[in-house]
């Protein structure tokens, strides 16, 4: 029988058991020193018995990239990312409901330079964004909450205030992405498509058919104008993730 020693904390354990005990120990405090040294993330608790004080870090997610290492082939670099750095703050919020409204204020000053050069024609006016769309989305929008029916003066300046309530919260959803990958023409060239021409035509507002080549481009125009201001305002407001390439 091995001989029994008596322990500090008053309990008989066999002197074999504790010396191998204490060399599981020292091998485990040895690794957890070579992994802290050369990691910069946090060590598994695997650890915590061997009493080693690990660093502590806030939540994160860990990001891992395959990149090309040379003569050594691919390896994986990783990264840590904090959760709250990809959470949009209020800040980001106002920042786009901010550049949502500088961009619908470039359209509509367009839209007031267009029309005099246009004589106010209705055909050539901008599709989607004259006094016919205005009124007739104005009347439309309304008729899902009254069944009264808007005066042309109040429609019209119901439409514009749609037309501003529209940028605003786009420019709020577009401000959550963390990354914009999409050039400020490629933005609003997808407006023009999936936000002005097919949702007017199909809705009725504003016949495609009645408007000329003209009016569909200066509609365009104005779309492209939007996608520059709301990109640049970002930009200028110190709003990060914009696109770089604007």
């Amino acid at each position: 029988m091995p001989a029994l020693i008596h322990a500090r904390n008053g309990d008989w354990v066999h002197s074999r058991a504790r010396a191998r005990n204490k060399t599981i120990n020292k091998t485990i405090a040895g690794l957890a020193t070579i992994v802290r040294r050369r990691s910069r993330y946090p060590t598994i608790s695997l650890f915590a018995k061997a009493k080693v004080a690990l660093p502590r870090m806030p939540k994160s997610k860990c990001v891992c990239q395959k990149v090309n290492a040379g003569r050594r082939g691919w390896r994986f670099s990783c990264s840590t990312q904090s959760m709250t750095d990809r959470m949009p703050s209020f800040r980001d919020i106002c920042l786009g409901t901010t550049a949502g409204l500088a961009g619908s204020a470039a359209m509509h000053v367009f839209r007031l330079f267009w029309e005099p050069a246009v004589s106010r024609n209705s055909r050539h006016t901008i599709f989607g964004f004259d006094r016919e769309a205005d009124i007739n989305g104005a009347r439309l929008a309304y008729r899902l909450f009254s069944g009264d029916r808007l005066f042309r003066a109040a429609a019209s300046q119901l439409g514009i205030a749609m037309h501003y309530g529209l940028g605003a919260t786009f420019g709020m959803f577009y401000s959550l992405f963390p990354v914009h990958p999409l050039s400020p023409a490629s933005l609003g060239a997808l407006l023009w498509v999936f936000a002005d021409e097919i949702p007017i035509s199909a809705s009725g507002i504003s016949h495609p058919a009645a408007k000329s080549l003209a009016s569909h481009a200066a509609a365009l125009a104005s779309h492209l104008l939007f996608g520059v201001v709301v990109t640049h305002t970002l930009r200028a407001l110190g709003r990060k993730g914009a696109h770089p390439n604007g």
